[in-house]
């Protein structure tokens, strides 16, 4: 056999791969404290009984651009409004 024939392409490495996960049986579930968790995969869906803050919230802070204003760079980009936490969602133009 020569080398070249010991060469699989993608497809079929993909599908070695795949038959071979598919053998594989997932782990157990198992109950460990909340320091332990941490990488863990969680075992079934878990929801909050209330939402923390009570309103619509950004994760980050950050900015909006249009990608158009960005043509030119640098750029001077002028500051249109700001939405604090817990604000209704303004119309900027």
């Amino acid at each position: 056999m020569h080398a070249k024939e010991r060469v699989l392409s993608f497809e079929a490495a993909r599908s070695v791969v795949e038959q071979h996960a598919a053998s594989v049986p997932p782990p157990a579930a198992e109950t460990v404290t909340l320091d332990a968790s941490l990488a863990r995969i969680l075992a079934e869906p878990i929801s909050a009984d209330r939402e923390v803050p009570p309103f619509p919230r950004a994760m980050r802070d950050g900015y909006a651009v249009r990608a158009a204003d960005l043509a030119n760079l640098p750029a001077r980009l002028k500051v249109l409004g700001e939405i604090k936490a817990g604000e209704t969602r303004p119309h900027f133009t």
